[in-house]
This record gives structure tokens, sequence and C-alpha cells, in this order.
């Protein structure tokens, strides 16, 4: 009994020899993309697709963004007027295999708005079977050959995470495809995209400025398939929309950290409330207040916060709360708004 499972053990050790050579593929003859970007030109009908990958081989037939092989990353970018026929024909032009399993990321630019590129994108991409559909969504305002050619890996430059893990960051609500699937094609619904940006700074441990990117804000695809953004350095009350849980908030004089928070919509008779539930520890109160007039001083803060924000956006004609998609626009026209914050402050 002991000489045979020494001898299957020998045997299962040594099973890849047996298997016929086309049984498995050579990993040096196969690419992962970890990213992908996409522009469209209006006026000539065309997508540009940049597919960021890791690793470096000779793509044949594709355009390269860097030929030095000590690059930590490149990027292949193709046109065309049929975005299917652009997405698929990088398996075309290449002598190697191409796969999507490990897509984290794929980055819409500024340009690609508009019924025609969104639903071509949906469509697509949704019917996909190479395509796990869990990657999430981003917006851009940059240029995305900016995006993919940043070679700077430091410990202060946060782009490889967002290109690759971005489920590690938590100070903006991130979004899957699916998520977008999900609401895409629901009427009078706004979606909320992250924006991301590339930077150029300078940090302690640097001594000269290198181009970063970072997670900036939010885009807001509208029903009608129109994009605008709102940058969080400019509009701090978007931080309301943000991922609450387990973040520090400078209000005023005031630091809280937040350790749990969310919000619903209550539909009354005559008027919307938007409530939000939070719960926070106050870091720095430098007068020494009591807690209690602290807390009633950001009810109110916040409050006004986010009553700003609703004002800001309905002035561009956007429906932050999705208040037109949960209520109906004729009832919501004759409603007033109004925010109820409840904090319990320690």
């Amino acid at each position: 009994m002991k000489k045979f499972i020494i001898t299957l053990i020998i045997i299962v050790s040594f099973f890849p020899f047996f298997t016929k050579k086309n049984d498995y593929q050579d990993i040096s003859k196969v690419v992962y993309i970890s990213s992908i970007g996409l522009d469209y030109d209006e006026k000539t009908k065309e997508y540009t697709i940049y597919y960021y990958i890791l690793n470096n081989f000779n793509l044949t037939g594709a355009q390269l963004s860097s030929s030095n092989i000590d690059d930590l990353s490149y990027m292949v970018k193709i046109s065309d007027t049929n975005f299917a026929r652009a997405f698929s024909s990088i398996r075309k032009k290449t002598n190697i295999g191409i796969h999507y399993t490990h897509l984290k990321t794929v980055i819409l630019s500024n340009h690609f708005v508009g019924q025609i590129p969104i639903l071509d994108f949906y469509n697509y991409i949704r019917d996909l079977n190479q395509i796990y559909l869990n990657f999430y969504l981003f917006t851009t305002d940059s240029k995305i050959e900016d995006l993919y050619n940043i070679q700077n890996f430091s410990d202060v430059s946060a782009y490889h995470t967002i290109l690759i893990n971005p489920s590690l960051i938590k100070t903006y609500k991130l979004v899957t495809f699916i998520d977008f699937a999900k609401e895409i094609l629901k009427p009078n619904y706004t979606f909320l995209i992250p924006h991301v940006s590339s930077v150029t700074d300078t940090f302690s441990k640097q001594d000269k400025e290198y181009l970063s990117l970072e997670m900036d804000g939010y885009s807001i695809l509208q029903n009608d398939y129109s994009i605008k953004t709102y940058i969080t350095k400019e509009y701090q009350s978007l931080r309301w929309l943000i991922n609450l849980p387990d973040q520090h908030f400078q209000i005023d004089k005031y630091e809280i950290y937040l350790k749990d928070g969310k919000y619903k919509i209550k539909n009354k008779k005559d008027k919307i409330i938007i409530y939000y539930k939070l719960s926070a520890v106050l870091n720095l109160n430098p007068e020494d207040e009591k807690l209690v007039d602290v807390k009633e001083k950001l009810e109110k803060k916040i409050a006004d916060d986010i009553m700003k924000l609703i004002s800001l956006t309905k002035e561009d004609n956007i429906d932050i709360f999705n208040l037109n998609y949960l209520i109906s626009p004729d009832s919501l026209s004759d409603k007033k708004i109004e925010v109820e914050i409840n904090l319990n402050l320690n």
C-alpha cells in the first residue's frame, strides 16, 4: 500500500509532462490589461482606446508609448470610428495573448459624453464575456496619455493605487460598471462618477516636481448623457456625498472624526427632507466649548453646507440627490427641500 501511494505521488508530480503542449499557454506571451481609457472626437466621430499595461512586450502593429524596457508600464493606443471594432482590434494587431481578467479601472475622458459614445460603451461591454464587470469607473479632464505615462511609483504618489487597486481608497464613493449598468437606463436618474486628474506637485520627500494622479471630485452623468464635473477643493460641500464613515473633517475651527454616516430621503406631504444620521468624535475644540453647543453649531453648519450644494447643482440643472427619480417630478415642484442633521458627538 505504501509503495502504491509513493508511486501515485511521483506520477502526479510529473503529470504536466504527460499533457499536450496546447493545454497551457506560455505566460511570457500574455499581457494583462490593468486599466483602459476611453476618448471620443465629436468632429471625426472617432473613438480612441488606451490600454494601460504593467508589463513590457512587443505589440506589433499597435502604437506603444514607450520603448524603454526599464519602464514600469506602457500604453497601447488604438483608434476607430466604430467602438466595437476599436476595442477588439488590439487582439488582431498583436501576436501575444490579451487578457482582461486583471482589468481594474476604466477612465472616461471629458469628451466621452453624449448618447452615442455612452451607449456604445454600455452595450458593448455588458455583453463582453472576457471582462469581469466589477471594474471601477472614473472620469477625467486630463489627457489620458498623461495619466498612463506617469512612471513615478514613489511612496508619496497614489497614482498606481488609483489605476490598479482603487478599492484601497476610502475618501470617495467608488462606482463599478455594474453600478453604472443598473442606473444608466433609469428615467430622471443622476449618476455620480469619481473624477481623477494628473497633477504636478512637490512633496517633502522629493526635491523636484513630478507628475502624479489624484482623485479630486465627482462627475455627474445626467439622463441626457451630459456630464458636469465638480472639484472638491472648489466645492467643499461635496464631502457630504463621499464615503462618510471613517473620515476626518475640518469644519470651521472644529475637527471631527466621522465614525459613521448615512442619509435618506423623506417624502412628506408638503416637503422633502434629506435626513443625515452622523456619529463623530470631536478631535479639536480650540475654545473648549461645551459639547452640546458644538453639536448644535456643527449640525447647523453641515445642514447649510448641504443646502448650498443643492442650490449650486440646481443652478446647473443637476438633481444631485436624485429627487426627480425617487419622487415624481410633477409633485416635487410644489415641495420645499429641507436638510435635517442628527449628529451624535462625543
